[in-house]
Parts: C-alpha cells; sequence; structure tokens
C-alpha cells in the first residue's frame, strides 16, 4: 500500500497553500516530520545524505530496499545502526521512501524507525501536538548543522 501511495506522489501535483497557517505548516512538515515511524523532511534528507557520504549506505532509491555498507563509521556509530540493523525481521532494514516534500527519498524500515526514535531520545527534534511535524531543537541545530 505504502508503494503505491509513494508512486502517486511522484504523480501529484502540489497543493496550493492559501494561508498564513496552512504556509507555517507546511514549512513546519517541510523541515522535519514523521512519515508512518520515521523521520521525514529535510532533516530526514540531511541524515540520509550524511550517511551515504559517509559510505554507511548506498544511494537510496524510492520504494526499495536500501542497503548498508559499512555500520561503523563515525555517525552511523554515533547513531547506533550497528544495533539497529542487526535485529532480524520481515520488515527490510533500509528502505527508500518517497520525501513528499523534496521529492527524493529519505530512509525507512528498521533502520529509519530506529533514527527517528533515536533523535527524539538525544533531543535533536521534539514532537508537536496536533500534526506530525517535528520541532528541531536547539542540540539538534547544532547537531544538522554538524552533518552538513
Amino acid at each position: 500500500m505504502a508503494n503505491a501511495v509513494e508512486a502517486l506522489q511522484l504523480l501529484a501535483p502540489r497543493g496550493e497553500v492559501t494561508s498564513y497557517s496552512q504556509s507555517k505548516t507546511m514549512s513546519r512538515l517541510a523541515e522535519a516530520r514523521s512519515c508512518y515511524d520515521h523521520l521525514a523532511g529535510r532533516v530526514a534528507l540531511d541524515v540520509a545524505d550524511a550517511l551515504v557520504a559517509e559510505g554507511t549506505l548506498a544511494p537510496l532509491e524510492a520504494g526499495a530496499p536500501g542497503a548498508v555498507l559499512d555500520a561503523h563509521g563515525p555517525l552511523a556509530t554515533r547513531l547506533g545502526i550497528a544495533s539497529a540493523i542487526a535485529t532480524t525481521s520481515r520488515r527490510p532494514a533500509v528502505r527508500g521512501c518517497l520525501d513528499w516534500t523534496e521529492r527524493r527519498p529519505h530512509i525507512a524500515g528498521r533502520l529509519g524507525a530506529h533514527l527517528l526514535e533515536r533523535l527524539l531520545d538525544d533531543g535533536w527534534v521534539a514532537r508537536v501536538a496536533g500534526d506530525r511535524s517535528l520541532r528541531v531543537t536547539a542540540e539538534g541545530r547544532a547537531q544538522f548543522a554538524a552533518l552538513a
């Protein structure tokens, strides 16, 4: 089902924003949000890009299983990636999930769920009541800036 929704997102035009309230909500959602049980938005893409650049992950494709190349790089170690992918499950360790705001894949699968929980636990992001947006904390801003 998720693959079908992601395929439709590729075809669907972006909705028009017609109010300040919609604009603020869209801005928050574009920066950071939960997507099912994993991190999405620009910060999710920054994390994915950093993990690909480090050599931890192969480049992601939307809807396709991904590959962990080396779970022991500095960022991978800091984020506990080896333990996240060590568990056995029918769910893929890594899967590319199309980010509807940026139109390229972020990290889903067991690793994506682990990263969201880890960033919440470490205080990089915090949940916002009322929608799926996540607030990037001061600590998170410093950490994400270091990734860039």
